[in-house]
């Protein structure tokens, strides 16, 4: 085996397992399928009610309304428009779902309550601030450069930290010591990635394994509240002939 397959077959189990992070626990995506699945289980109650009622002022003085679905009413218009955005829904039915409970058609009102009860337990997933790891002072990695010509170079360079963010966490920077505020940045799937990654990789690895375990406590929470808000929506959906 040649030295440059050798090194790659050394990294092997460690990239594997932080592509499996970076793909499984991308808190941005599991946002993104949580506020979905909120969205499509309240949906299932559709109609809210046959009637335009104003719920409450919001602090920006629109309004928050209900009709069909949930409306944000501002200014001069009458009626306002349906909030289709989940990530919108997600935050106004927790803020604002205990003013909705007596608003929404009788035959609805206890599914629609116990929802909204279990939406305001879920814990949203981390926001999109980094995690960082400070290497040890004067750790030394290496870059490659290949020049136009063909000529390669390779450049030493000394490390302070690593940075992955929750919500992007396939990419990653990389602090360099003793250059200001340069980083360098590195794509988990680009081959290119390795060589710098190469003399960092137990550091790297143990900071996705703080994030799977940050993000996998959030999975864990959520679990059985997503479960219960399915197992009501169910029913309607079914009565409604709605695909889960």
């Amino acid at each position: 085996m040649g030295k440059i397959a050798e090194a790659l077959s050394n990294l092997k189990p460690y990239i594997e397992y932080i592509v499996d992070v970076a793909s499984n626990y991308d808190a941005a995506k599991l946002q993104n399928k949580l506020e979905n699945d909120v969205y499509t289980y309240f949906s299932s109650l559709k109609p809210l009610s046959y009637e335009h009622k104003v719920v409450c002022t919001l602090p920006n003085e629109a309004q928050l309304c209900v009709g069909t679905w949930l409306r944000y009413r501002a200014g001069w218009h009458r009626f306002g428009s349906e909030i289709t955005n989940s990530s919108d829904f997600f935050e106004y039915i927790r803020k604002y779902g205990d003013s909705l409970k007596p608003q929404v058609r009788t035959p609805i009102r206890r599914d629609f309550s116990e929802l909204v009860d279990l939406a305001k337990q879920l814990k949203p997933f981390p926001g999109s601030e980094e995690r960082s790891l400070t290497l040890p002072k004067g750790k030394q990695a290496h870059q490659v450069y290949i020049q136009f010509d063909g000529e390669v170079e390779v450049i030493p360079i000394r490390l302070k930290s690593v940075n992955v963010s929750l919500w992007h966490p396939r990419h990653l920077s990389v602090k360099l010591d003793g250059r200001g505020y340069e980083s360098i940045f590195l794509d988990i799937l680009s081959p290119s990635s390795y060589v710098v990654l190469e003399d960092i990789i137990t550091s790297v690895y143990n900071l996705y394994e703080a994030i799977k375990t940050e993000v996998s406590a959030v999975i864990k929470h959520n679990e059985p509240i997503i479960e219960k808000m399915k197992e009501i929506a169910a029913v309607w959906m079914v009565s409604n002939n709605i695909k889960p």
